[in-house]
């Protein structure tokens, strides 16, 4: 699921939903990107919600791994180990082009 939903400015409802979800296809290994018609969302999920206004970037370069860990582990145990147990939300894109 990648969501992408605007809200009304009394936060009780939708005006424009972008959200697509996103599956391979098991006959053949290609992706299929599908956008979704509805603004109602039935399922439940941690979602990261922002009034969308420029803010502090982290970008993350990695040319190959060094630990077992797979790459959201591995970003989850870094800001764990620097934030202590203050709360951390973290959203965005992450393009990933080789790898496991």
């Amino acid at each position: 699921l990648i969501c992408n939903v605007q809200m009304a400015r009394d936060g009780k409802s939708a005006t424009c939903c972008n959200s697509h979800t996103a599956k391979v296809d098991l006959k053949d290994g290609s992706c299929i990107l599908e956008q979704l018609k509805e603004t109602n969302f039935n399922l439940m999920g941690n979602f990261l919600c922002s009034e969308g206004k420029p803010g502090k970037v982290i970008e993350i370069k990695a040319s190959k791994r060094t630990g077992e860990e797979n790459f959201m582990s591995a970003v989850r145990k870094t800001l764990q180990e620097q934030y202590k147990t203050k709360p951390v939300g973290l959203a965005g894109v992450f393009l990933i082009e080789k790898g496991k």
